[in-house]
């Protein structure tokens, strides 16, 4: 089984573990550090990692290209001569920047499309073979001090720290704030400074305002978590009641066609109620005449009455024109000698006559 050494940085584990975990299931040795602690001891572990592996991958990203640690690692691999495969993960780094020793080696790009990805790194993989180790060994590069660590030494030292030292402490833990790295470790040493005889006022202001920078910072990553598990506990409640509602069977029952026929007749008369109802309101408002469906069911006199008030005018008009026209006949009637007392009852007979069917025969 082929032994594959994996070299990254603290913001590529992520990467690098799935890595690790696709060459396992390919039948690959993939062996990569889990923990970055840190130490003697550790650094040991590494480079005993990189004589014994096959292949050495080093993860190309902006960040492991500036690491210490990833430059001494994969320098010792090729001071080995071990076969370097570098694979792509980060976009923007510029492959014409690389160092000589990864700008010579055909690299995998990890960015493209997965497959491709795949059968270009099981290919690169099963062609490289390393070479037997040289002897004697080159000289093991000095274990990786982190920049944290030294500033460390700086503020704890019981020399005095001058304007540049402080500067330069206050500068080198703004950029690890910024890149938000080392959160609690930036935290000890900027208290460490602030306690310091020979921290100068400056110097102290800006040392407080980081310190509450890296506060803010610590809040928002408590908030986003809570958020995220809150966001979590409400997506499993929605998988829990789809399930239950999934699980649920409906009470169906089944309707004879008896009880169907006088489900439909009750329907019906219940429709006929409602439209009763609504002619008679419209009826109370004096409102125009509606059309209707199934107006058979009703008289025509409930659905068409004409308004009583509209039939007493329109008659008394009709008998008032009846008189205006018996006293012109009247008076026509005199002014030819006819008798003026007969004429008189004959038209007013007359005319109380019509007046008294019509008003009979509207109301």
């Amino acid at each position: 089984m082929k032994k594959i050494f994996i070299s990254y940085n603290r913001e590529s584990k992520e990467s690098a573990k799935k890595l690790a975990e696709s060459l396992a299931s390919m039948r690959f040795d993939a062996w990569y550090d889990h923990e970055l602690s840190g130490g003697q001891v550790w650094w040991n572990e590494i480079l005993q990692s990189i004589r014994n592996c096959d292949v050495f991958i080093f993860l190309l990203s902006v960040d492991s290209l500036n690491s210490e640690a990833c430059k001494r690692e994969w320098g010792y691999a090729e001071a080995l001569g071990k076969c370097i495969l570098p694979v792509l993960i980060d976009k923007e780094v510029n492959l014409n920047l690389l160092p000589p020793a990864l700008a010579q080696q055909q690299f995998v790009d990890a960015t493209q499309e997965e497959v491709t990805y795949t059968i270009s790194l099981v290919a690169s993989l099963n062609t490289l073979n390393s070479p037997i180790l040289p002897d004697p060994l080159p000289s093991e590069p000095e274990a990786p001090v982190s920049y944290l660590g030294e500033l460390g030494l700086m503020v704890g030292q019981s020399e005095l720290l001058d304007q540049k030292d402080q500067n330069h402490i206050l500068l080198t833990i703004r950029r690890s704030i910024e890149k938000k790295q080392y959160l609690a470790e930036s935290k000890i040493i900027l208290e460490r400074l602030i306690e310091r005889t020979d921290c100068l006022l400056i110097t102290g202001k800006e040392a407080n305002q980081l310190l509450n920078r890296i506060q803010s910072l610590e809040v928002d990553t408590v908030k986003t978590t809570d958020k995220v598990t809150q966001q979590s506990d409400e997506e499993v409640n929605a998988v829990k009641d789809t399930k239950h509602l999934l699980n649920t069977k409906p009470d169906l029952q089944i309707t004879s066609p008896k009880k169907l026929e006088l489900d439909n007749t009750n329907l019906k008369q219940n429709e006929v109620s409602d439209t009763a109802v609504k002619v008679k309101r419209t009826e109370n408002h004096d409102k125009a005449e509606l059309p209707l469906q199934n107006n058979e069911l009703f008289d025509d006199k409930t659905i068409s009455q004409k308004p009583k008030r509209s039939s007493v005018w329109r008659t008394s008009g009709f008998l008032l024109l009846t008189m205006v026209f018996a006293i012109v006949s009247y008076l026509i009637l005199d002014y030819i000698g006819l008798p003026f007392l007969a004429g008189f009852i004959a038209l007013s007979l007359w005319v109380f006559t019509v007046s008294i069917f019509l008003m009979l025969k509207d109301l």
